[in-house]
């Protein structure tokens, strides 16, 4: 899910995005689709800055036990992904 907008090139969205341990897919596929489209995330990217222009990228991933890690530069730590994002 991006958070940058398409019409002010460089301008972010501040808008806080919402998620449990599982997304349901379906509700942004255009076409046909009969199956379960339900995805576990296994890492998000967040940008923080005012725009697309300048700021900073850090990630949080998850273990295959399903322990959340915070990446960012040349430092890791174990992490919380619920309140920081």
């Amino acid at each position: 899910m991006s958070k940058f907008g398409t019409y002010q090139p460089g301008q972010k969205i501040d808008k806080k995005v919402l998620f449990g341990p599982t997304l349901d897919l379906k509700p942004f596929v255009t076409a046909p689709y009969d199956g379960d489209l339900k995805y576990t995330p296994y890492g998000v990217l967040v940008h923080a800055g005012w725009s697309t222009h300048s700021g900073h990228y850090y990630c949080f991933v998850r273990t295959s036990s399903g322990m959340w890690y915070s990446l960012d530069d040349h430092q890791g730590s174990r992490g919380n992904l619920e309140g920081n994002i």
